[in-house]
């Protein structure tokens, strides 16, 4: 999750391609000979590369940076923001500020009862877990609705979504696994406990999981990945590894089911089993093909490109027919919310009164989604939280931005 395309794929290819295999030794040992200097891998890319640039930028600048200091309210000053309560090593702080307050606190994720209120079919029947920093609870819309500020929630969705599997771990907790790739592969599909398929499994996590929750129990909104032995020794399945990896570990933790036939297979996981095989038998039929008219899997450039490319004719179909075959729960989940503060196109607060709060602002995940709850792409988020941040900045500092 945290590298680039490039070493995914070549990652993918190691054991059936001699240029992987030689990239991938590359990379494993620039990871050992960092971890030995730096003690962690130095290598950043995607987003990761995007935070570290834009820290590196502070540090430069003298900008300080004060790490574990929760925000706990707004200072105002005849109506106007002038600061905050925040909490530094456990004592409280008040910060003044000149022009004003931007609050960037990520969402509201792992506030329990506004994720309720606002996405009760992701929240009910299990134990929420999601990949979002547990800090983002929710205390930048606090802030913001005790000074007048209000929550538009009147988006397509209110978060974007990705399905996770919940991976045991020895201390006993069970954390959350994102499946962004692994659903695309040959040999892969999803079914819901009625033991039927109900998406193209290769479209964007976040579309994915809009089909699970229109498919699945809502009690539940749990699915499962199946594969057989085949694929997933090729490709591996969520936090199991392919060859040579062992599988037993996931196995005995029970993050991975087996079974010797589909109908035992299903048995173990709760799927109703003569659908299932029915389901299996009907997609197996056009797979050995490279066709899928039921969904069609690996139709678009999107889906072919999260396949594999050394698979032919179509990257995303192969049948499930070598026993044992596997299958692991994925659940609803999501990577941040998009339901927000409203604020204008300076990114200042709005009153739901009316007008603004004067000397506050919100950017990020705590702002509501410009698109209206869309998801058009990795990376949107970070977009609009840039382009925010950057018009908000320029207001604070009484200059417009370059068009």
């Amino acid at each position: 999750m945290l590298g680039p395309g490039k070493d995914v794929a070549h990652f993918m290819r190691a054991t059936r391609s001699i240029v992987s295999a030689a990239y991938v030794a590359r990379r494993l040992a620039r990871q050992a000979l960092d971890v030995l200097r730096y003690g962690r891998g130095m290598l950043l890319s995607n987003g990761n590369a995007l935070a570290a640039r834009l820290a590196r930028t502070a540090l430069d600048l003298g900008i300080p940076v004060w790490l574990s200091s929760p925000a706990r309210e707004l200072v105002t000053t005849d109506g106007t923001v002038t600061g905050a309560l925040v909490e530094q090593d456990g004592r409280p702080v008040q910060v003044r500020a000149r022009r004003g307050v931007v609050l960037a606190c990520g969402g509201f994720t792992h506030d329990d009862a506004r994720r309720r209120a606002l996405f009760p079919a992701m929240s009910s029947g299990n134990a929420y877990a999601s990949p979002v920093p547990h800090e983002s609870n929710g205390d930048g819309v606090r802030m913001a609705e005790s000074q007048g500020g209000w929550v538009d929630a009147s988006l397509a969705e209110p978060a974007a979504w990705v399905p996770v599997s919940l991976v045991p771990y020895a201390d006993g907790t069970r954390r959350p696994f994102p499946h962004f790739i692994g659903r695309a592969r040959p040999g892969v599909i999803a079914v819901n406990r009625r033991g039927e398929r109900f998406v193209d499994e290769s479209l964007s996590y976040h579309e994915f999981v809009r089909a699970l929750a229109k498919n699945c129990d809502p009690a539940d909104a749990a699915a499962f990945l199946v594969c057989d032995h085949r694929s997933i020794r090729r490709y591996g399945l969520g936090i199991a590894k392919p060859a040579p990896f062992p599988l037993a570990p996931y196995l005995r933790s029970g993050y991975l089911l087996r079974g010797d036939n589909l109908e035992a297979l299903a048995a173990q996981a709760g799927i109703d089993p003569a659908q299932f095989a029915t389901t299996v038998h009907a997609y197996n039929a056009e797979a050995r093909h490279g066709r899928d008219p039921q969904f069609g899997k690996g139709s678009t450039h999107y889906g072919r490109y999260m396949g594999d490319a050394m698979h032919q004719p179509n990257p995303c179909i192969a049948p499930i027919e070598d026993p044992p075959f596997f299958a692991v729960k994925v659940v609803a989940s999501d990577l941040g919310t998009f339901a927000g503060i409203k604020t204008d196109t300076k990114a200042r607060v709005l009153r739901q009164s009316g007008g603004i709060v004067p000397g506050l602002y919100a950017i990020g995940n705590d702002m509501v989604s410009i698109m209206g709850g869309r998801y058009p792409g990795a990376g949107a988020v970070l977009g609009s939280a840039m382009t925010f941040g950057f018009i908000a900045g320029c207001h604070l500092a009484g200059r417009e931005p370059a068009a």
